[in-house]
């Protein structure tokens, strides 16, 4: 038995196991090949991997991240949390109502450049703390 691919755009969309090529525009293949892979008129590639997504956190989690990822003592972290600076009580607020952080959130980023304002966080601090963050 064979293996044969229909290719349509330059994608598998169909696979055929059969003794004899179904018909015309389907092309033998191995066993690896599978549906959604990519035809270039030579060679069959797997799609690539898609890229890890990040995970949304709760408070708590974002804020063990924070002081973890940072290297901040309780007493650092507890300096940017009991700052008094509007954009400070700002963040916390927001941090506050929400349910869950997400990395990629307008208001996350903001925060980390009033976190790096406020010489709470360097930005290299911030870049491992993003680096850090669990996938989903």
């Amino acid at each position: 038995m064979a293996r044969y691919a229909q290719v349509t755009g330059g994608i598998v969309t169909a696979i055929n196991v059969t003794t004899a090529n179904p018909a015309e525009g389907w092309i033998e293949v191995g066993p690896d090949v599978a549906l959604g892979w990519t035809y270039d008129g030579e060679t069959f590639s797997a799609p690539a991997a898609a890229a890890p997504t990040p995970r949304a956190l709760t408070r708590l989690e974002f804020e063990v991240l924070v002081q973890a990822a940072a290297g901040l003592t309780a007493e650092q972290f507890m300096a940017a949390l009991d700052d008094q600076s509007a954009e400070m009580r700002l963040l916390w607020r927001r941090l506050g109502i929400a349910t869950q952080v997400e990395k990629e959130n307008p208001l996350v980023q903001a925060g980390w450049l009033a976190m790096v304002a406020a010489s709470h966080l360097t930005q290299a601090q911030v870049d491992a703390i993003n680096a850090a963050w669990p996938e989903g």
